[in-house]
């Protein structure tokens, strides 16, 4: 679950897996398509790198911890109230 807020070039909001855990977005910044920020969630920093698609925000999000790399295939589509 993502709330995200464009100003200009720039991107703000929270991420986390539901609406209950939200964590601050930082260093978000928009170029054309692409979208890039990282999230300081309990543990590691996860870095995400997304591309607007069909409406879709996909690509990747990735963490290290305790040496350990991850990585998750990110597919995120707007919600309409």
């Amino acid at each position: 679950h993502m709330v995200l807020k464009q100003t200009g070039k720039e991107l703000a909001g929270t991420a986390g897996p539901d609406t209950e855990r939200q964590w601050q977005i930082v260093k978000g910044k928009i170029d054309g398509a692409k979208i890039t920020f990282e999230v300081l969630a309990d543990g590691p920093v996860i870095s995400f790198e997304l591309t607007l698609v069909d409406g879709h925000l996909k690509g990747t999000a990735r963490a290290e911890m305790d040496g350990r790399s991850m990585s998750a295939v990110v597919d995120v589509q707007r919600k309409m109230n």
